[in-house]
């Protein structure tokens, strides 16, 4: 039998067990695959990153530049959950270093402290 989408030649022991469980799909099963949200590995999930990504695998934003960089503890280079990234402890590092209430007085909020790198490595390209 022959994949409706692809073309490809589906295997008898397939079809068969396709048969048994009363499921007689006539496309192939990487034609009826979907993106996953979360993929379990040895008892652990890891979250797929759904965009572009550099030829080594790495993870890519909509503007070039890397998701996380580095190796991943699960070692899936395309992991983009946070707990998976060992340098996900250099965030609050990178804030402090743009924390200035200790003179002003005046607290800002991480988000606008992200907005403020982004915005100084997208001017540096």
């Amino acid at each position: 039998m022959l994949c409706n989408r692809c073309g490809i030649q589906i295997s008898e022991s397939v079809i068969e067990r396709r048969r048994a469980r009363g499921n007689m799909s006539t496309t192939c099963h990487d034609c009826t695959a979907t993106k996953s949200q979360r993929i379990k590995y040895n008892g652990e999930y890891c979250e797929p990153h759904q965009g572009a990504f550099t030829d080594e695998d790495e993870p890519l934003d909509e503007y070039g530049n890397l998701i996380m960089p580095g190796a991943r503890v699960c070692n899936h280079r395309d992991c983009v959950r946070v707990s998976h990234c060992p340098r996900s402890d250099a965030l609050p590092l990178e804030l402090e270093l743009f924390d200035i209430s200790y003179r002003t007085g005046v607290r800002l909020d991480a988000q606008a402290i992200l907005q403020k790198i982004r915005e100084e490595q997208n001017a540096s390209l």
